[in-house]
């Protein structure tokens, strides 16, 4: 029976964390310049100022992607622009 409950409260801690993994995705892709079809970024993902990032058709990036532009660094300003075309996998 502890067994049967445990289970249960596993899964569903489980299924929370991937949904809410799930909204961060989603959140993060409205953030970008552009995303083209078929965007996909594994988990544990950090990026900074997405804004200035563009990826095309069919990118997918495995756990743990990482990708900075950098606006302002030591007192000067910057304009970054990333851009990441069709069929990438990193």
């Amino acid at each position: 029976m502890i067994r049967k409950v445990k289970n249960k409260i596993l899964k569903y801690l489980i299924s929370h964390f991937e949904q809410i993994e799930q909204n961060k995705k989603v959140a993060l892709i409205a953030k970008f310049k552009h995303v083209g079809e078929n965007f996909q970024i594994g988990k544990d993902f950090s990026v900074h100022n997405p804004e200035y990032m563009e990826f095309g058709a069919n990118f997918s990036a495995l756990q743990r992607f990482r990708i900075e532009a950098w606006d302002y660094f030591q007192g000067q300003k910057f304009t970054p622009r990333i851009k990441i075309g069709n069929n990438v996998i990193l």
